[in-house]
This record gives C-alpha cells, structure tokens and sequence, in this order.
C-alpha cells in the first residue's frame, strides 16, 4: 500500500502547489476572522418602530378623539395625545374635522419614543379602566427605586399600548440586537432568543452553507485539481508512475482520493470556524453543521469525478473545468425546474393562516383547505 500512499501524498502536494489553494485559504481565514466579532444581547423590547404601527388610520382616529373631545382630556387616550409635538396635534385637529391629513407613521413612532423618557403624562388612575396585560401589571408592582432602566421603558411603553388597543402589531416581550464589535447594529429583531436560534438554524446557516460550501468552495476545489489528471498523463510523469508495482485503476483511485483530501481540509477549516463562532459568539451550538463535511465533500466527488473523466479524454485541464461547469449548470438547470413543478404538488398544502382557539390550532392552506391539528395523529 505504501506506493498508493506516495501516489494520494504526490497528489495533495500537487494541490498545495496551486496558488488558487492558497488564495482559497486565505479568503476562508480572512471571512471567518470578519464573522469572529459579531455578537447578540438580548434585552426588553421598548423603541417604537414605525412597522410596529399596525393601523396607523385607527391610531390618528384615537388621537384626535383624545385631544378634541373633553370626556377623553383627562383619560389615558387624551394624556397620551397631549404629548406629541404641537404640529403633530394640529394634524390631528384636522383629522378630528374629518380632513383627510396624512401623518407619517415614521414620525409617530418618534413621538412616542420621546415619550418613553418623560412620563409626566401618566396618572395611575386613569390607566385603571385601560386593559392592561400581566405583564404590565407585574411591572406596576415594582418600586420606583427597584425596577431598572430597561423594565422602565418596557412598562411605559406597555402603558402607551394600552391606552391606544388595537393599534400595534403584537411582539415578543424581549429582542434580540445584533452586535459587532462591540457596536450595535442600526436594526434588531423583535424576537426571544429562542425565535432567534430557530431562524438562524433555519434559514442563515443554511444559505452560508449552500453558498459557500454547495457553490464556492466546490468550484475553488475543481479549479485546483482540474491539473491534476492532466498532469499525470505526460508522458514523464506517466511512465515514471508506471513503473512502480501500481495498477492503473489504483492509480487513477488514489489520485481521485488525493484530489478529495485538500478539499476535507478547506471544509474542514470553514465549518469547523463556523461552527465555533456560532457556539462562541452566538450561543448557537448546532452539531448539524458538522455533517456538512462529509456531504460537501461528498458532493465534491461528484464534480470531480466529471473533471477526471474530462481530463482523461482530453488531457487538458482548461476542458475539464469547461465541461465540470456545464455540468454544475446542467444540475442547476434541473433543480430550478423541479423546484418549479414541485411548487405546483406541495404548495397547495403550504400553510398561509393560523388561529387558535383554546388548545385547539386551525390552520388555512394555500390551497384553501380548512384543517384542524389532531395531536393524536
């Protein structure tokens, strides 16, 4: 076996002799040291956003309710009102004489966001006839020199719901807000860090992964070996090989294995980075990932197998990658079109509403078909 090993050896050292081998290394190191920073903190959700305004029409019809009628001035709908800026209130009036006024949700949300530090407009009182939830009652519990910042501004912005029900959209208690060195980014997601696990395992990890290992990678890794059979068939290099006590399917195997190997390591060195600044920075420990090694590397191997069979017949490694990238567009092609046509079998039962009513979950399929979640079955 020892000359089948210098053979697969032979092989890898003939892909580390590539500089597009290298150039792949360092574009890996480089985009897992730009990922190594980014972080999360999760934290109560209390900024107003102008898509958290579910009806915004409702809301500029409770507002100017709150500020003209004289039954509703010293209400939790009139407090609220008499605390944004003097030309939102005179937009308002107009609304109240039936104008048609336009008011910009973006700057509503502002408004209210102001209001979450200055809450001189809430009286105890009259926030008793509101529907409060339980957690805005938990809230109240807490002494003024005990609760926090943060629950502070959750509280009021609980009591602004409440004095304005029916406007805003519903949303999780707690968000998640994405960092990167140690700055946060510009947008977060009104999620619990559950939510926000679940829609990394779901959906980024597996685009980083199709992208990167089922599209980048694998080309990289054709572009390195595709010299590779080549190569061998010169006639030195060929009758220096033969004349070992090798047989030429072993040959032609142990070069295949040789090919894979460099391609296990670039896999390798991108999962396992993944996988650790997920675990590390993200808290996000999915084992899963590792599968995607033997299957990138498997997926790899078919590739290759068409660059080998390709520079076996032409002997040239330009061609071999020519005809490995039609293939790789052959199976593409294919996929798009039974992705297409599968839409048409499975999307009719594709969920497009839900209720729930008590223990029981009622769903509505694109297909519009009523169906009631059995547990039992």
């Amino acid at each position: 076996m020892r000359p089948y090993y210098a053979v697969i050896a032979d092989s890898f050292h003939s892909a580390l002799s590539s500089r597009i081998l290298w150039i792949a290394f360092l574009a890996i190191w480089l985009f897992l040291a730009a990922l190594a920073p980014i972080g999360y903190h999760e934290d109560y959700t209390t900024t107003f956003r102008w898509i958290d305004l579910d009806n915004g029409t409702q809301m500029k019809a409770m507002l100017a309710r709150g500020l003209v009628d004289p039954n509703e001035s010293e209400t939790a709908l009139g407090r609220i009102a008499r605390t944004f800026p003097d030309d939102i209130q005179r937009k308002l009036r107009q609304v109240a004489e039936g104008d048609d006024v336009r008011i910009e949700k973006d700057a509503l949300a502002k408004s209210l966001n102001e209001s979450l530090d200055d809450e001189s407009w809430y009286d105890a009182d009259a926030w008793q006839s509101t529907v409060r939830l339980r957690e805005l009652r938990e809230l109240d519990e807490i002494a003024a020199g005990v609760i926090s910042e943060p629950e502070r501004r959750r509280r009021a912005r609980l009591r602004i719901e409440a004095a304005l029900p029916g406007v805003f959209a519903a949303l999780s208690s707690r968000s998640i807000t994405l960092t990167y060195a140690g700055f946060d980014f510009p947008a977060f997601f009104t999620i619990r860090k559950s939510q926000f696990v679940a829609m990394i395992n779901q959906f980024v990890v597996p685009v980083i992964m199709d992208w990167l290992l089922g599209f980048a990678l694998i080309f990289l890794g054709i572009l390195v070996t595709a010299s590779i059979i080549p190569e061998m068939l010169q006639p030195g290099s060929l009758h220096l090989l033969l004349s070992k006590p090798i047989s030429r399917t072993m040959l032609l195997l142990s070069k295949f294995v040789g090919g894979c190997a460099f391609v296990f390591l670039c896999v390798c060195q991108l999962v396992f980075g993944l996988w650790l600044i997920a675990g590390w920075r993200l808290d996000i420990w999915n084992a899963r990932m590792l599968w995607c090694i033997p299957v990138a590397v498997f997926l790899f191997s078919v590739f290759y197998s068409v660059s080998v069979l390709a520079g076996l017949r032409w002997r040239s490694p330009i061609l071999s990658i020519g005809v490995t990238c039609m293939f790789g567009a052959f199976v593409l092609v294919i996929g798009f079109v039974g992705g297409y046509f599968d839409g048409f079998v499975r999307g009719p039962d594709r969920i497009s509403q839900m209720a729930f009513d008590g223990d029981s979950v009622i769903i509505t399929t694109k297909g519009v078909v009523l169906k009631r979640l059995d547990l039992e079955s």
